[in-house]
């Protein structure tokens, strides 16, 4: 498996990650929201969504370039 560093940049040609931090948002629903915004988002650039995880406080999303 490929090692990510936690930071909002590209990792290699084909994939990237963006970290959202939790606590940031007043609910669930708000928080739900800018994760499907970000996937819309980067949907529209030809990237598809890889993976979805938590870590502590943080919500990471992996995207990969559609092919």
């Amino acid at each position: 498996m490929q090692t990510i560093n936690n930071k909002n940049r590209e990792i290699n040609d084909s994939c990237y990650e963006e970290k959202i931090t939790i606590q940031a948002f007043e609910s669930s629903f708000a928080l739900k929201n800018e994760i499907r915004k970000r996937i819309m988002t980067r949907k529209q650039t030809h990237w598809d969504i890889l993976q979805i995880y938590s870590q502590g406080p943080f919500i990471y999303l992996i995207f990969k370039k559609e092919v």
